[in-house]
């Protein structure tokens, strides 16, 4: 019986899949899977770099996070954008004093 429910989870899960990859676009589970793991690194990647600048640190946004096209995996993936709080309106830039 433990195998049964294992099984269908599996499959729920790959269905779940399926329908992610349909939904971008993309053909292939591998894809989905490099796109998303992508995704997941831009993620960590700008939750680091927030938490060094609330921390106060002095340190340069690493190159690394300035070559990632945020603004397509935004507009890849709308579940993202808004799960970040995007819009799809850029905020007015700072007055400087």
């Amino acid at each position: 019986m433990a195998k049964v429910v294992r099984l269908r989870k599996q499959r729920k899960e790959w269905s779940k899949k399926a329908a992610r990859a349909v939904s971008r676009g993309i053909d292939n589970l591998a894809e989905l899977e490099q796109l998303e793991q992508k995704e997941r690194e831009a993620e960590a990647a700008l939750q680091a770099a927030i938490t060094q600048s609330a921390e106060g640190s002095s340190e340069v946004v690493p190159a690394s996070l300035e070559s990632v096209d945020y603004l397509g995996m935004l507009s890849m993936d709308p579940e993202l954008a808004r799960s970040l709080g995007f819009d799809g309106v850029f905020p007015p830039a700072p007055l400087s004093s």
